[in-house]
This record gives structure tokens, C-alpha cells and sequence, in this order.
């Protein structure tokens, strides 16, 4: 393949990765349905990447309480995988907590990434960044904050 045929090929990939991700938070996603695949599934197996507990916790809560997913303890009975993700970065690096250069501008993201739990394809994902605060209590606050936002996105994009 030519470099100016991969180059092609590489924006038409992207355009249309791009052209199914949902808006970021705080925006109408309501438009941006979910592919069939969430619309029909049943089970969820929810899972967590370096999020804080609370936040974690409240992002099991709210799926729970929606009532629209059966939360199963393992990928194998799940038709779903879930999984909630919280990173800090300075530019395009990301930190550990021990990183934080509070001298430097920060973003947290938390993301809520969808994935067919039999052959492990990326389906859906949501985003939620905001600038990180300085106290620990208030990170975990804002983790927690933008875990809950997440799930209504959710909700949004999959009518019951």
C-alpha cells in the first residue's frame, strides 16, 4: 500500500471512529442513539481502571438503580463489559498521584467505555473532563460526580 493510500484509508478510519463517539458531558447526546448491541443486551459485567472507590461505587449504584442491566460477577455471563476509567494528565502524559506538578495546568477524564463482552469490541464511550482540584477530597468528589453523569449519558442514549 502507497503512504498516500495509507494516509486515505487512515482519515476514512478515523472519520468514521470519530462519527460514532458520543458527545462530550454536558452536552445533548440524545441524538447519539447507542448501537443495538447495548439496546439488547441484558447482563453487564461493570469493572473499574484506576478510579476511586467512591466513585466506583457510585457508578455500580446508578446502573444498579436504573434496573435496565442484570450486574453479573464475571465477562463469561455478561453481554456487556463496562468499564469506568479516571485519569489524571498534564498535556498529553498521564499522571499517578504522585505525579501532580500542581504548578502545571491538569485535566482528569473519566470515561465510561462500552465493549461487546464476547469478542471484546469497543461499542460505546462517554467522556466527562473538568480541571483536577487541588485537595484529594475534592478529586474524589468530582470523580464521583462525573461517574453519576456518565451513567445519565447512558440512559440517554439507550431508551428503555
Amino acid at each position: 500500500m502507497t503512504a498516500v493510500m495509507l494516509r486515505v484509508f487512515s482519515v476514512a478510519c478515523l472519520s468514521f471512529a470519530f462519527s460514532a463517539i458520543p458527545a462530550e458531558s454536558g452536552r445533548d447526546v440524545s441524538s447519539v442513539p447507542a448501537p443495538t448491541a447495548i439496546r439488547d443486551a441484558k447482563k453487564v459485567f461493570l469493572t473499574n481502571s484506576r478510579t476511586y472507590g467512591l466513585a466506583y461505587d457510585a457508578f455500580y449504584s446508578a446502573i444498579e438503580s436504573w434496573g435496565r442491566y442484570q450486574i453479573v460477577g464475571s465477562r463469561d455471563e455478561a453481554d456487556l463489559v463496562v468499564e469506568l476509567a479516571y485519569r489524571v494528565g498534564q498535556g498529553r502524559t498521564w499522571l499517578h498521584d504522585e505525579d501532580y506538578d500542581r504548578h502545571h495546568p491538569l485535566l482528569a477524564t473519566t470515561t465510561l467505555t462500552i465493549f461487546d463482552a464476547r469478542c471484546n469490541k469497543w461499542l460505546w464511550w462517554a467522556v466527562d473532563r473538568d480541571g483536577v482540584a487541588l485537595r484529594e477530597k475534592n478529586r474524589r468528589e468530582d470523580a464521583v460526580n462525573s461517574a453519576q453523569s456518565l451513567v445519565e449519558e447512558w440512559k440517554i442514549a439507550v431508551p428503555k
